[in-house]
């Protein structure tokens, strides 16, 4: 059911308001202690952070179109209840229903200098059709000098359920040329460019990634904490996470960034890097009935 405007004011407290038009739907913008976040509850999607006294962490397209038409390029799109195709129905939505879907706003809080914006996901017509009905997911959003994502979902049904989900951040990088990630140099991982020649699967490299031209890799057993290191714009953006065995690395380059068409620019890949944290084929999950599983993101801009 649609939340009307009435009833998601209700649920605003100070620092917290309301903005968008009828195209894009609503959109909670966050103004506290300095800090900045702007959430469109199509999607459940974070499109801008911007802690105190930093530059602004996330990127966003600027071919975006806030329609509700397709889902937004850029910032924090939650990709949910599979991953990439569907691996039996190929004409099903690009990861999942969740990132072109309305949330609901469930509650705002405020506690020790930060904000929670509470989001559900409603599984009902014309997504029922897609997965589970007794799943309800909830993004909790806990927004201040870092900002935390914790997606969790139960199995209320009576059946095993298998979940792919990620959290596919594209951070704001002052050019591809000068970043370098660390945290992922012991794990193995699937390069997503040549699966269909050798199944993609490689040995860890043991050295920091860097990026020269296109990059789709997912990191397996992950387990220390990420981090973006961007000597552009001189900082370095942490990455905790829990309840995620894998971290997805992607840089779309030139000929696919004129392929997706939405990205603005033709260089647009240049100042963009995706970090995605989550559990995707073949570690999908599998709830049984009644288990619960909290995926959880923390990023820290150092």
């Amino acid at each position: 059911m649609t939340q009307s405007l009435e009833d998601l004011q209700r649920l605003l407290r100070p620092g917290v308001t309301l903005s968008g038009d009828d195209a894009s739907g609503p959109i909670v913008d966050v103004e506290h202690g300095g800090h900045r976040a702007r959430i469109s509850l199509f999607g459940g999607h974070v499109f801008d952070w911007q802690p105190a006294g930093e530059a602004p962490v996330l990127w966003l397209s600027s071919g975006t179109r806030f329609d509700r038409q397709r889902s937004i390029r850029g910032g924090t799109p939650v990709c949910w209840p599979w991953f990439a195709v569907h691996p039996e129905h190929a004409d099903w939505p690009m990861h999942g229903f969740a990132r072109n879907t309305m949330w609901r706003l469930e509650s705002v809080g405020e506690a020790a200098g930060q904000v929670t914006v509470r989001l559900g996901l409603p599984v009902e017509e014309p997504h029922a059709r897609y997965f589970a009905p007794a799943m309800r997911p909830t993004l909790d959003l806990v927004i201040g000098d870092s900002l935390t994502f914790e997606l969790v979902q139960t199995n209320a049904g009576n059946e095993p359920v298998q979940i792919g989900q990620a959290l596919h951040t594209y951070f704001e990088i002052g050019d591809i040329a000068a970043i370098e990630i660390t945290g992922l140099e012991a794990n193995r991982f699937i390069d997503k460019l040549v699966i269909e020649r050798d199944g993609g699967e490689r040995a860890a490299e043991g050295r920091p990634i860097t990026v020269s031209g296109e990059i789709d890799r997912i990191y397996r057993d992950l387990a220390e904490p990420i981090t973006l290191v961007d000597h552009e714009l001189g900082r370095r953006i942490e990455i905790v996470h829990e309840g995620a065995s894998n971290a997805v690395v992607w840089n779309p380059w030139v000929a696919k960034t004129e392929r997706l068409g939405d990205m603005g620019t033709a260089d647009a890949y240049r100042t963009m890097m995706c970090i995605e944290t989550g559990n995707v084929p073949p570690e999908a999950l599998m709830l049984a009935p009644g288990e619960t599983h909290r995926l959880t993101t923390r990023y820290r801009v150092q």
